[in-house]
């Protein structure tokens, strides 16, 4: 570390206490005038050790180097020079720079979030409460153009009737975290099918599943259940010719008109190149159904 430091020296001769050393970084060897025109070679090693190797033209002797450390008795006042600036950088990608404020005062600030591979930008505080700005993973993804909705609602459906959403996911690691939301204006059943066989091509398929950031064109890679299934699609009320297995179902009686999975820690992560069917279920006569599906796709890191 470069700077200058001021300590009692234990055991020095009268008048030649205190010391200023000034050093030029770990490693370097400075002559050095004390208060009393003593000159001393001081070399800074480690990262706290400052060994005092000559005094008085007096070798202490290699092997026999006073060491004084912080917490050992010793007393250190750093002062920084007006244009000193101290930067400590770590193995890591991230960078930590140390400035001077005022005597024996530093503002540390990291450098922390990489935006490119060559630029870092600082870690930003709310100005009213000084907590730290930070968005989940979840939320994250919508800025980076990977998060996805689809919705669909139906009118007038009696006891027993259904609506769904189809989606298909692909073959590969990126995988659909998905979120589901629904209500029903009555009692119903809110459950997610996996691998269910549908009939190809019934119910209506080509629904466009849409980007949440709209500044962005990526599509998504689920697929409908068209004859030729098509990417950045879905199927609404396709035919069901065996169940799957149920991964999720709720019910929710006339007290409660809405369900579903609506926390990101409540996310399923779909199984790839898997079927999936969403459906709510009237449980009385004449219910508005509706469901909301958002999820974001993220190549696993496993």
């Amino acid at each position: 570390m470069a700077g200058e430091f001021e300590y009692p020296i234990g055991g020095a001769q009268p008048g030649h206490s205190p010391m200023i050393v000034e050093t030029t970084g770990p490693g370097s060897i400075v002559s050095v005038t004390d208060a009393g025109g003593h000159a001393l070679n001081v070399q800074a090693t480690g990262e706290a050790d400052m060994n005092i190797k000559q005094y008085a033209s007096a070798a202490v002797g290699a092997g026999n180097a006073v060491h004084v450390q912080p917490g050992t008795g010793a007393e250190f006042t750093i002062t920084p020079k007006a244009t000193a600036e101290f930067t400590i950088t770590p193995k890591a990608a991230s960078e930590f720079t140390v400035s001077p404020k005022a005597a024996a005062e530093f503002i540390v600030q990291m450098k922390a979030y990489r935006s490119s591979d060559s630029t870092y930008q600082p870690v930003r505080l709310d100005q009213a409460t000084h907590a730290l700005k930070a968005v989940d993973y979840a939320h994250s993804e919508i800025h980076k153009g990977a998060h996805f909705m689809a919705h669909y609602y139906a009118t007038g459906k009696n006891d027993g009737e259904t609506i769904n959403i189809y989606l298909k996911t692909p073959n590969t690691t990126k995988w659909g975290h998905m979120v589901m939301q629904w209500s029903a204006s009555g009692a119903a059943f809110g459950r997610i099918r996996e691998a269910p066989t549908v009939t190809s091509n019934t119910g209506t398929n080509g629904q466009a599943i849409n980007n949440n950031n709209r500044n962005v064109a990526t599509a998504s890679d689920m697929v409908d259940n068209a004859t030729s299934p098509a990417a950045g699609k879905f199927g609404v009320d396709v035919t069901i010719t065996a169940a799957g297995t149920i991964i999720y179902e709720e019910y929710a009686g006339a007290a409660k008109n809405q369900g579903g999975i609506g926390r990101n820690d409540e996310e399923i992560i779909l199984d790839q190149n898997a079927a999936y069917v969403f459906e709510v279920e009237s449980d009385a006569a004449g219910l508005t159904l509706s469901m909301n599906l958002l999820w974001y796709e993220h190549t696993n890191e496993a």
